[in-house]
C-alpha cells in the first residue's frame, strides 16, 4: 500500500507523542505515591520545559512574534499549567487507568466530531471504522479499572475530563490558526514558565522536593519537562497539521495502550490476556483511522481556517 509521505511523518510524530504521554501519566501516578502534589508537577514541567525552551525564542523569534499575544495567551491558556493542574490533580482521587482512559478519549472524540463539523473534514467508512475498534480496544484495556475506585473516584474523572477538554481546545486552535509546531511549542513553554515558576517559588516553595528520591526528581523533570514537555507538543502539532485534527485526535486515544506497556517496567504491571487484545485492536484501529483513502460519508463543507 502506498503512503503519503506526509501522512507517515505526522503518523511517527504522533505515536512519539503518545509513548511520552503514556510514560508522563505513568510518573505522575508514581510521583503522586511518593508524595507529590500537582503543583509539583506543573513546576518540574513547566519549569524545566521553560528553561529549555527559553534559548530557541531568541533565535526564532519572528516565528513566535508571528502568532501574536492574543494567539499566545490562548494556546498557554489551553496547553499550558491549568491543562496539566487538572489532569495531575485527578490521580489524587481516581487510579492511573482512569485518567489514560477518560482523559485522551475526550480528546479523540470530541477532536473527531468538531474537526468534522467546524472544519470540514471528511469521516470516511475507514475513518469511524478505525474510531469504533479504538473505543473497543481503550473498553478492553481499562474498561473494569473504571468501575472500581472510591466514593471520590468520580471527581478524578471530572478533573480527567476537564483536562481533555483543555487539550481538545489546544488542538482545535492549532488547527485553526496554523499554528507552527515549534513557534508555537516554545510560546506556550516560555510563557508557562513565567507564570509557575515565581509563584512556585514564592507561595509553595520546593521544599518537600528534598524528601523525594533525587533519580525520581531527575526522572520526572526529563520526562515531564524535556519529552512530555517540548518534544512531544511539538510532536502532536505538527501532526495536526500533516494529518488534520480528526485524524492527529486518534492519536490521545492510544495513550490507555502505552500506559499499559510503559507500566511493565516502571510499575511491574503486566496486561492481561484481555488488555493485550484490547491494546492489539486499538492499534489496528489507529492504522484504519490515519492511513489510506476510502469512501467519503459526507463532503466536507467550508472550512473556517
Amino acid at each position: 500500500m502506498n503512503i503519503d509521505r506526509t501522512i507517515l511523518a505526522g503518523a511517527l510524530s504522533g505515536l512519539f507523542a503518545v509513548m511520552s504521554w503514556g510514560a508522563s501519566f505513568a510518573l505522575v501516578r508514581a510521583g503522586t505515591n511518593q508524595g507529590l502534589h500537582a503543583v509539583d508537577f506543573v513546576f518540574l514541567r513547566y519549569g524545566v520545559a521553560g528553561l529549555i525552551a527559553a534559548p530557541a525564542l531568541v533565535f526564532l523569534w519572528r516565528d513566535v512574534r508571528r502568532i501574536g499575544f492574543w494567539k499566545g495567551l490562548a494556546l498557554t491558556a489551553a496547553a499550558g499549567p491549568i491543562f496539566f493542574f487538572l489532569g495531575s490533580s485527578g490521580f489524587v482521587y481516581a487510579p492511573l487507568a482512569h485518567g489514560a482512559i477518560i482523559q485522551p478519549s475526550t480528546v479523540a472524540i470530541g477532536g473527531l466530531l468538531l474537526g468534522a463539523f467546524l472544519f470540514g473534514e471528511t469521516l470516511t467508512v475507514r475513518k469511524l471504522s478505525g474510531v469504533a475498534a479504538i473505543i473497543a480496544g481503550i473498553m478492553l484495556v481499562g474498561g473494569s479499572s473504571l468501575m472500581i475506585g472510591n466514593g471520590q473516584t468520580w471527581i478524578g474523572d471530572l478533573l480527567f475530563a476537564a483536562a481533555g477538554s483543555f487539550w481538545l481546545m489546544f488542538t482545535l486552535l492549532v488547527r485553526r490558526w496554523r499554528i507552527d509546531p515549534i513557534a508555537g511549542t516554545i510560546l506556550v513553554s516560555v510563557a508557562s514558565a513565567t507564570i509557575v515558576v515565581p509563584y512556585y517559588l514564592v507561595f509553595v516553595r520546593p521544599d518537600r522536593l528534598d524528601a523525594i528520591p533525587m533519580v525520581s526528581i531527575a526522572t520526572q523533570v526529563l520526562v515531564q519537562g524535556f519529552v512530555a514537555g517540548i518534544i512531544a507538543t511539538a510532536c502532536f502539532s505538527y501532526s495536526i497539521r500533516q494529518l488534520g485534527v480528526g485524524r492527529a485526535a486518534m492519536f490521545p486515544a492510544m495513550v490507555p495502550t502505552a500506559t499499559v506497556l510503559i507500566g511493565i517496567p516502571l510499575a511491574n504491571e503486566w496486561p492481561t490476556i484481555i488488555q493485550v487484545f484490547g491494546l492489539v485492536m486499538a492499534s489496528l484501529g489507529l492504522a484504519l483511522a490515519i492511513l489510506g483513502p476510502t469512501s467519503d460519508l459526507r463532503k466536507p463543507s467550508s472550512t473556517l481556517s
